[in-house]
């Protein structure tokens, strides 16, 4: 039997002991025979590098000298890796993989779907990593996590019926595998979402315009501890001023008149909300929308790039499906899979 190539590339930054956690996970519950892993450390300073050379020489490094944001990393760090793989999996470094047999569980949907161009698992958050705290306070949670709930989550994963895969689906998460031939055609991550946010969504979308569809594998499940280099609450909202500038942006490379309108009616009731109720600072506003209208000419040519892709596609229907159902409610960032619910589940199968 031939298995495909794949090239695990993981992105890091300042975060080597929750890295060990995914390189543990990987190790344990990946039984498939084809795959190279590729640690990108995007200018930190903890001694990731280190770590990677001295305890993990299976694994090969790639040191980028400054922090390029998640985009920027990836997009470096793809550069430098061997295209001789047929697929690309990309992994932020604060998941811990739950499901045994996983990659080979996702690479099996490519053979019995050929027009599949990239995929994803279900992404959880537990409840306590989805606030604001330090990240000294951040990793103690994690480590606590692994040590007292992991299980019930991982019996979950291992134990649950098995689904259909949810073709069409938006792209979206921290770990996305997808076929070389498909990041061929689209290329990677959009730089003028820099440093992130939207920015897999908008792959999925040039995705469904280059011919291909996206789907979403219920049955392959990963805990995501979310946004650990955003650790306070002014971080946080920056976090946020920063998702509404890429979805005006998203807007501008994908959408319809029509929709770009009701859009950006959408930003300006968001807008005068929090300038008048939550008393923001005008200025953090003025920042985003000057960095928009400054790139408005690279926007307008990304925009083309899309249209091309999709007049020069084999299958015009994905696209076009996707966008008659789903296109206009792009706004906000997907829901998360809440993570009460599993313990709910797995409480019962105990009981």
């Amino acid at each position: 039997m031939e298995y495909k190539r794949v090239a695990v590339l993981i992105l890091t930054y300042n975060n080597k002991v929750i890295l060990e956690n995914l390189l543990k996970s990987i190790k344990e519950k990946t039984h498939y025979p084809n795959y190279e892993i590729f640690v990108i450390d995007n200018g930190g300073s903890d001694g990731t590098d280190e770590l990677i050379k001295k305890q993990y020489d299976w694994i090969k490094l790639i040191k980028i000298i400054d922090n390029k944001g998640f985009i920027g990393g990836f997009n470096e760090g793809f550069k430098k890796v061997e295209k001789k793989y047929d697929f690309y999996l990309f992994l932020c470094d604060d998941i811990y993989i739950l499901t045994e047999n996983w990659l080979k569980k996702l690479i099996k949907e490519f053979d019995i779907n050929e027009n599949l161009g990239a995929i994803f698992p279900v992404e959880i958050i537990p409840p306590e990593f989805g606030e604001a705290c330090s990240k000294e306070e951040k990793f103690n949670r994690i480590n606590i996590f692994l040590k007292e709930q992991i299980n019930i989550y991982e019996n979950w994963a291992n134990t649950k019926s098995q689904e259909k895969i949810a073709l069409g689906h938006v792209l979206e998460g921290p770990c996305l595998l997808i076929r070389a031939e498909v990041l061929k055609l689209t290329g990677l991550f959009e730089p003028l979402l820099f440093p992130a946010y939207c920015e897999d969504t908008d792959l999925g979308l040039k995705i469904l315009r280059a011919g291909y569809i996206t789907a979403k594998d219920p049955n392959v499940g990963i805990i995501h501890f979310h946004s650990v280099n955003f650790s306070s609450l002014l971080q946080q909202f920056e976090k946020r001023l920063l998702l509404g500038r890429n979805r005006i942006i998203q807007g501008l490379l994908h959408r319809k008149v029509i929709d770009l309108i009701r859009q950006f009616w959408f930003e300006f009731k968001t807008f005068i909300h929090d300038i008048l109720k939550l008393k923001i600072n005008f200025l953090l506003y003025l920042k985003s929308y000057v960095y928009i209208v400054k790139n408005l000419k690279k926007i307008l040519q990304a925009r083309k790039f899309r249209q091309l892709l999709f007049k020069n596609a084999k299958h015009k229907e994905f696209f076009i499906e996707f966008r008659n159902k789903n296109l206009h409610k792009i706004i906000f960032q997907p829901p998360m899979f809440d993570a009460k619910k599993i313990i709910l589940c797995q409480n019962k199968v105990v009981n």
